[in-house]
């Protein structure tokens, strides 16, 4: 719904709080000027309405378990030397964000019934599909090696072996179907950096697990190794290595995290990958100073004091805000957001319950970063949560600890800015247009 004016009448209001962080954009120029005037509507209805509502647990196991059902055989390949390479079955499920991976899927499908036969037989025949998995800090030359060479010689084994064309489904990490991710059975893994410097370094690695609603929709992925990053609504796994075949694994359990997540964890964390490794469970408040805290935070006389900033993601929202065609919009992301999402182009508001912030992008507009602060001031005007909450402004590069911990895989690869003089730095870079891509109603269609 357009709303002229959505946050440009009230500065602060009841429960407003404070504003910190008073953005420093591009000083006032008379293109911008114009800018501002020929923005002539404003829409940020979605700020102000009631989250989307989010599929069941029970509607999701239905579908996991049908693609379960219907799925004959999956391969996993990855980009070597220019070229996909079958991968080694004990690193199916862990991805490294360097790193792209093929997996070729092979699987029942149900037939229209006008291509049902009379006497009922042959009711479903084989699809074949192919995930492309692209990590974000992947070179973008993997999708085109796939697409120019690769996906012709799979076409051509489709064809001969099974008799159908081959479907090529796109996946970006942190940003994956439902049915990719179903595939793993919520055993997702992602590293940081290639497999071969992980399989190299002695440095110990932290991952956050993660499962948002639906539960379909979990990852462990890495973060920055730094206590600062545990949060009590999840599970973690700190891998501290002692040499290149032995070391420790901790499991570590927050106290409000889910007790689904804290056996997944586990499962996780006794995968054939790290098969030479110990495994220790611990509860949060139990943590031993060797080893744990000493790789997390050395030299700290109260680690706990660390991650102060407990925020649970499933609770969070984030809003875009741009402007298109004289219109500014402000439009709530999917439920399981990322740190990709934060575009350069644009402005963003992100709710953590106990805290709001405006996001700047060094790209954005001057005049979308003051029309996002106005509606974010009305947006805290408007809440009935409690009062003095706080209203943040921040940039890229300079977010609070607050700010990434709402983001279950943030780390800093993000944090240079795109040379827009380089159009290879937009190769492989997409907003996602499926809204519906985090679990969020209506349903994805059934195959």
């Amino acid at each position: 719904a357009a709303a002229g004016g959505g946050g440009g009448g009230r500065g602060k209001g009841a429960g407003a709080g404070k504003v910190s962080g008073t953005p420093s954009g591009p000083k006032s120029t008379k293109a911008q000027e114009s800018a501002e005037e020929l923005v002539t509507t404003v829409q940020v209805g979605e700020l102000f309405s009631r989250p989307r509502p989010y599929m069941t647990e029970d509607a999701a196991a239905e579908l996991e378990a049908e693609w379960g059902d219907a799925l004959e055989k999956m391969d996993a390949f990855v980009l070597q030397g220019g070229s996909f390479v079958r991968m080694a079955k004990n690193r199916i499920g862990h991805f490294w964000d360097e790193d792209c991976y093929v997996f070729m899927v092979t699987q029942w499908r149900k037939l229209d019934e006008a291509r049902v036969t009379d006497d009922g037989e042959g009711t479903e025949e084989m699809e074949a599909v192919a995930f492309f998995w692209q990590g974000r800090q992947a070179k973008k030359m993997g999708w085109l090696t796939f697409s120019f060479s690769t996906r012709a010689q799979m076409e051509k084994l489709v064809q001969a072996n099974i008799g159908c064309d081959l479907q090529v489904e796109r996946e970006f990490q942190n940003r994956e179907s439902m049915r990719f991710l179903a595939l793993f059975n919520r055993k997702m893994v992602m590293h940081e950096g290639s497999f071969t410097s992980f399989s190299s370094s002695l440095k110990p690695q932290l991952y956050r697990l993660h499962a948002w609603y639906p539960s379909t929709f979990c990852r462990a992925c890495q973060v920055p190794s730094n206590a600062a990053f545990l949060n009590s609504h999840d599970c973690f796994i700190l891998f501290v290595p002692f040499g290149v075949d032995s070391g420790m694994i901790y499991v570590w359990v927050g106290k409000q995290a889910r007790q689904e997540d804290a056996a997944t964890a586990q499962e996780i964390a006794h995968t054939d990958l790290w098969a030479d490794y110990t495994v220790q469970v611990i509860q949060e408040g139990s943590e031993p100073r060797r080893f744990f805290w000493l790789s997390l935070a050395e030299n700290v006389q109260d680690p706990h004091a660390l991650y102060k900033d407990n925020v649970d993601c499933n609770t969070c929202r984030l809003f875009c805000c741009c402007i298109a065609n004289g219109v500014f919009t402000v439009t709530e992301k999917t439920p399981s957001f990322c740190q990709d999402d934060l575009h350069d182009e644009m402005a963003f508001i992100l709710d953590t319950t106990n805290h709001v912030y405006v996001w700047v992008g060094p790209f954005a507009s001057d005049v979308v970063m003051k029309l996002s602060v106005k509606s974010a001031k009305e947006y805290l005007a408007r809440l009935k949560r409690k009062e003095g909450l706080d209203l943040t402004v921040t940039k890229k590069g300079q977010e609070p600890q607050g700010f990434c911990v709402a983001f279950p895989a943030w780390g800093d690869h993000l944090h240079e800015t795109r040379d827009l003089a380089k159009p290879i730095e937009y190769l492989g870079s997409v907003l996602d247009g499926n809204p519906y891509r985090g679990g969020a109603l209506p349903q994805p269609t059934r195959n």
